[in-house]
């Protein structure tokens, strides 16, 4: 599975005219993933190799992905309370 390592943001404005200009982002995912390699001595080696994931959006669609991270991090965050008072009660 890939791992987020890092971000990047390039600014970009869009437009032939002073009166068509827009504002976007293209935003850049740094990710890396385990990747198995067979060395010369036959054994199984494990390295990761990075990657980027780039899109562009403008102010609504960071408004749409703000909300949905947003959602994902709540949902987390009621993920982990319920972990930690499970293991409450596990332990004695």
């Amino acid at each position: 599975m890939k791992e987020l390592t890092g971000t990047a943001l390039n600014y970009v404005t869009l437009g032939d005219s002073k009166d068509d200009r827009r504002s976007q982002v293209e935003i850049i995912l740094i990710v890396s993933e385990p990747v198995y390699r067979l060395t010369n001595a036959k054994e199984m080696s494990k390295e990761r190799e990075t990657s980027t994931l780039r899109f562009s959006t403008d102010i609504h669609g960071i408004e749409v992905l703000m909300k949905t991270l947003t959602e994902i991090k709540s949902e987390l965050e009621d993920m982990q309370r319920l972990y930690d008072i499970t293991i409450k009660k596990e332990t004695p």
